[in-house]
């Protein structure tokens, strides 16, 4: 019987698809009435109203997946018109007539037919589902988007006079989709027949699967849109399928899981609306999407809480309920009875789609020079077609999707092998830098472990002066200003904005570049930190009950109670969850004041013994709330309301930063010791709107820094710009201390940031990035020599 409908469809698309370029498609008009006749013939089954109502439902599926897909792919068009669905027709009914006559044929008794007599007990009888998903699928497949979609892939093969390779292309594109298409809407026709009865099935839980993953495709893509193309296109291809199909094969497990369809339709609901709800938020505060790696916040729920606004908080837990509550009443009223309907079922789909994944993934972490195998369909052109790994995560969410971004965070090594990485390779480095640390040594006398050094990380941290169409009624960061002028200062580049504050923090203490990682590594501590082999930190270099940490946050924190214990620091202050907690705090805004941090370390001064103190505060870190002093009001070129608002707070919080980190560097002046202070802002706020840095873009990724010592006030370093892993190596400079073989490279790596760049120091780059990749996910050859390090 399926002969008949296939080579009834095939007979129909190939019309479709030659008509098109050759109108000549005549001749298959028998192939296509014999075909259906046949299968008017062995299908038995009355219809009723409740096919009729399925086949227009599966229609009108379709037609809103098609413009959900459609919209998907043009939404950071400018000018694209979303009213498109009447306007463009996407609304076709090729074989509607095919299909009406065939559910009138249902209501004629047939068997009453001598013709139909003679041929009844030689053909065979099929399930009525069965032959309206092949008429649907068909209608399906000769829809204009689907024949414009062969026309650009096998036309060529026309064009070219290779009708042989065009029907050979076609029949095996034609046959997968055609079966895919006719296997979903048998499970959606069953599906819907069974909703309609009030039960639950295993075709139901398709069709929601597929239904719900539209809507979180489109959303999701919504929450980073930019009304801008890349390359010439708005978006990649494969890009809103790959995520379609990922976000629907997800949706079914957790049906199958659960083999319920009112609990898991809950479940996957709350989830659908929390991810689109986070992503969206997460992009507004730091033009970041939702990574993988955050789903760690759930562990410090209360801090995530108090960065989102609380009437959102409280209508979202209020949907919440609601939900639950109707979940409860209609549990036993609604869809009752399993998914699946036994257990071998269960299993066998669950493998299925497991392995599926699975093989998936396997391809992606098969990966090589950042190309998977050829010839896959859709994965293979959306990731090797054009490669803008380098541009960023959000960049790859906004035109590859998120749902690839979360792959390749999944199955990407966390850093590319170098090139010419090897035993022998690894030895020349500790060679040649062994000889650069003697050479660089003979200049300086001192030992950094003769003064304690104090590393602040200043959440938020940057002057708003910095960023063009900012205008604030007086300078916040006056004596922070001023001091730049006199000692090592300049400006830090980011690479992130409205976050990223662990990966800054990871980079001043390792020296090691975030650049050098995989674009799919989000935070180095939870992704990169616990697989190293050998974690080349300052802090190393005192005693361990010499070593202080402080952060007025929650200390599981981006894994930060486990970094500083591998770190072996002998105290942790933070605001919950540690041993040691910040005495008398104060705050200020919403957070724990700078002034509450300072006063802290300064209580923890050994006076006798050097120390290495690793802080951050969090003074400036989102929400901004602060009313004092009222005569400092900021305000932005083209700003809302809102924004001025949070502009005018931020600043206001930032001259309290500048007035105690004034006095606590007159403090430590009066010190008997020698204390060096490396201070810098971490990334800028995220409250600024993007068009702000369109005239000066570098200004979205550059915050303050100085260097300063209470023995050496005016000591001045000349590196205007410098990034975070290069701090060591200028405190190094500025200190004026010897260095040990890896220190010498930082020291080389350091001297790019000058114009002129020698061909010396360009290898630092390349033998840095070697001695990085050894550390993480190399054999740890340098480990053997620890002397590089200590």
């Amino acid at each position: 019987m399926w002969s008949a409908v296939i080579c009834w469809g095939l007979a129909n698309q190939i019309g479709e698809v030659y008509e098109s370029a050759n109108d000549q498609a005549i001749w298959l008009l028998p192939a296509y009435a014999i075909g259906f006749l046949l299968i008017l013939i062995v299908t038995r089954e009355r219809r009723t109203w409740r096919d009729i109502l399925a086949v227009l439902a599966v229609y009108a599926i379709f037609f809103y997946a098609v413009y959900m897909q459609v919209m998907t792919g043009e939404i950071n068009n400018p000018n694209f018109n979303e009213n498109f669905f009447i306007t463009n027709e996407l609304y076709e009914f090729h074989r509607l007539p095919t299909l009406g006559i065939f559910l009138i044929f249902g209501v004629v008794k047939l068997n009453k037919l001598r013709f139909y007599q003679l041929i009844d007990h030689h053909l065979p009888s099929i399930p009525l589902s069965y032959a309206l998903a092949g008429i649907i699928g068909l209608d399906i497949m000769s829809h204009s988007k689907i024949i414009a979609l062969y026309q650009n892939q096998l036309l060529p093969f026309l064009e070219k006079g290779s009708i042989s390779l065009f029907l050979s292309q076609f029949l095996y594109s034609s046959l997968s989709l055609f079966s895919l298409i006719t296997i979903l809407c048998v499970l959606s026709l069953n599906g819907l027949k069974a909703l309609f009865n009030n039960r639950s099935s295993l075709g139901g839980a398709v069709v929601t699967s597929f239904l719900m993953a539209l809507w979180v495709n489109y959303h999701l893509q919504s929450g980073y849109k930019s009304e801008e193309s890349l390359l010439g296109r708005y978006i990649f291809t494969g890009a809103v399928t790959y995520q379609l199909v990922f976000f629907a094969i997800f949706f079914l497990i957790t049906y199958i899981l659960f083999n319920r369809y009112l609990l898991s339709t809950l479940v996957t609901g709350i989830f659908s609306v929390l991810i689109v709800l986070v992503n969206q938020l997460k992009v507004g505060m730091r033009d970041e999407p939702l990574l993988l790696t955050d789903f760690v916040w759930l562990k410090e729920m209360g801090l995530l809480l108090s960065f989102v606004d609380k009437t959102l908080i409280y209508k979202t837990f209020l949907l919440i309920i609601l939900l639950l509550v109707l979940y409860i009443f209609f549990r036993r009223r609604l869809f009752y009875g399993a998914v699946c309907s036994s257990l071998f079922q269960r299993i066998i789909l669950l493998i299925s789609l497991v392995g599926f994944v699975a093989g998936v993934f396997s391809i992606f972490s098969q990966e090589e020079e950042n190309k998977i195998i050829p010839e896959i369909p859709v994965i293979s052109r959306l990731n090797n077609e054009i490669d803008i790994n380098w541009l960023g995560l959000t960049m790859n969410a906004r035109y590859k999707s998120l749902a690839f971004v979360w792959t390749k965070q999944l199955t990407k090594s966390i850093m590319e092998k170098p090139d010419g990485y090897t035993a022998d390779r690894l030895e020349d480095i500790h060679s040649h830098y062994t000889a650069e640390a003697e050479k660089i040594n003979r200049e300086r006398f001192a030992q950094l472990t003769d003064r304690t050094v104090i590393f602040i990380l200043s959440e938020s941290l940057s002057d708003p002066s910095h960023i063009p169409g900012v205008t604030i009624s007086e300078p916040v960061l006056s004596n922070i200003s001023r001091l730049k002028q006199t000692t090592s200062s300049g400006l830090m580049e980011t690479q992130f904005y409205g976050g990223g504050t662990a990966n800054m923090e990871f980079q001043s203490l390792t020296g090691l570049p975030f650049s050098n990682f995989s674009s799919s590594v989000s935070i180095a501590y939870t992704e990169v930190f616990p697989k190293m082999s050998y974690i080349p930190s300052i802090s190393q270099f005192y005693p361990e009950k010499q070593r202080v940490a402080m952060h007025p946050a929650g200390a599981a924190n981006y894994n930060r109670q486990n970094i500083y214990k591998s770190l072996k620091f002998a105290k942790f202050f933070a605001k919950e969850g540690s041993e040691y907690n910040f005495s008398n705090p104060k705050t200020l805004g919403v957070s724990i004041s700078d002034e509450t941090v300072y006063r802290n370390i300064l209580d923890n001064l050994d006076y006798q013994e050097s120390q290495f103190f690793s802080v951050i505060t969090m003074q400036n870190h989102a929400p901004w709330l602060l009313g004092e002093p009222e005569h400092i009001v900021a305000t932005g070129e083209g700003f809302t309301d809102e924004q001025d608002s949070n502009l005018t707070h931020y600043a206001r919080l930032l001259y309290h930063t500048d007035q105690a980190t004034q006095e606590f560097l007159e403090k430590l002046s009066t010190v008997e010791k020698k204390i060096t202070v490396v201070f810098y802002g971490d990334h800028l706020p995220g409250l600024y709107p993007k068009e702000i840095f369109s005239s000066k873009p570098e200004s979205q990724y550059q915050t303050d820094y100085f260097i300063w010592s209470n023995d050496q006030p005016e000591h001045k370093l000349s590196y205007p710009i410098i990034g975070p892993n290069d701090f060591i190596a200028q405190l190094l400079e500025h200190t004026g201390s010897k260095v040990t073989p890896y220190q010498a490279l930082l020291t080389l790596h350091l001297k790019q940031s000058s114009l002129s760049m020698q061909d010396e120091e360009l290898q630092a780059l390349k033998d840095l990035q070697m001695v990085q990749y050894d550390l993480t996910v190399g054999k740890g050859y340098l480990v053997k020599h620890l002397d590089f390090f200590e």
